[in-house]
C-alpha cells in the first residue's frame, strides 16, 4: 500500500512520462483503493489528453468499485469530467447505476456531453430512459438527434408507445425522427406508420413513405402501392421513388 501511496505522488508529475508510467502501474494493479478515484477523476481534466484517457481506462478496470465517484464526476462544473465520466460508464456497462444523474445531463449538459449521454443510455430501456430519448428528438444539435433515433433503435420495441406518441407533437423535429426510428423497429414499428398513412396529413405520408421505402421490408411494397392513389402528388412521387 505504501509503494501505491508513492505512486499516487507522481500521478500529477509534470514529467509526461513519469505521470504516464505511474498510471500504466496502477492500470495493472488488482486491487485500487477507491480513496485513489477522486485523483484520477481529477485528470479527466488534465491538459495532456493521454493522461485523461489513460485516467478514464483505470476507472473503466475498476468500474465496479468507483459508482459513487462517476456519479459525482457527472454533476461536476467541468464539462472534461462530466465527458469522460460518462464514457467510463459507457465503455464498463454501468450507465444503469448513475441514470438520474445521466438524465439531467441530457436535459442541461453541453451539446458535445449530451450526445455522449444518449450513446450510454442506450443501455437499458427505463420508462424515463425512452421519454427523455424521445424528448431529444427536439434536441438544437442535430448529431444529439440522430444518435437518440439509434439509441431508440437499440432498446427496440420497449419504445415504440412513446415513439407513436411523438408522431402527434408540434414539433417537427420530434415527429420526423419519431418516424425514422419507427421505420427501422420492424413490423411492431410499421404496423404504427401504416396507421399514420390513413390520416389526412401529406408532410407526414410523405416522411412515412419515405421511412418505409428505407426499411427493406418487402411487406411494405403493397402499402406503398396503394400510396400510389394518394391525392396529394408529393405523397404519390415519393412512393414512387421508394418503390424503384
Amino acid at each position: 500500500m505504501k509503494d501505491l501511496e508513492n505512486i499516487r505522488k507522481v500521478v500529477f508529475d509534470e514529467d509526461v512520462d513519469t505521470r504516464l508510467a505511474a498510471l500504466e502501474m496502477l492500470k495493472n494493479q488488482k486491487n485500487i483503493d477507491p480513496d485513489f478515484f477522486p485523483d484520477f477523476i481529477e485528470l479527466f481534466r488534465h491538459e495532456h489528453w493521454p493522461t485523461r484517457k489513460m485516467a478514464a481506462e483505470i476507472m473503466i478496470e475498476h468500474s465496479k468499485l468507483a459508482g459513487n465517484s462517476l456519479k459525482k464526476a457527472l454533476t461536476s462544473k467541468s464539462e472534461d469530467i462530466q465527458y469522460w465520466a460518462v464514457q467510463v460508464l459507457k465503455n464498463s456497462g454501468k450507465a444503469e447505476t448513475a441514470q438520474e444523474e445521466l438524465w439531467k445531463l441530457l436535459k442541461f449538459g453541453n451539446e458535445n456531453v449530451r450526445y455522449f449521454v444518449v450513446e450510454a443510455l442506450a443501455e437499458n430501456d427505463n420508462p424515463e430512459t425512452i421519454r427523455l430519448l424521445v424528448a431529444a428528438f427536439k434536441d438544437s444539435n442535430w448529431i444529439v438527434r440522430k444518435s437518440a433515433s439509434e439509441s431508440l433503435e437499440k432498446i427496440g420495441v420497449n419504445s415504440i408507445p412513446r415513439l407513436e406518441k411523438a408522431l402527434d407533437s408540434e414539433d417537427q423535429n420530434q415527429v420526423f425522427w419519431a418516424i425514422q426510428t419507427l421505420g427501422k423497429l420492424g413490423v411492431e414499428g410499421h404496423k404504427i406508420l401504416f396507421k399514420q398513412l390513413k390520416l389526412p396529413d401529406p408532410e407526414k405520408k410523405f416522411l412515412i413513405a419515405t421511412a418505409l421505402g428505407e426499411s427493406g421490408d418487402k411487406r411494405i411494397i403493397k402499402i406503398l402501392i396503394e400510396t400510389l392513389g394518394d391525392p396529394n402528388w408529393v405523397v404519390r412521387k415519393n412512393a414512387e421513388e421508394s418503390l424503384v
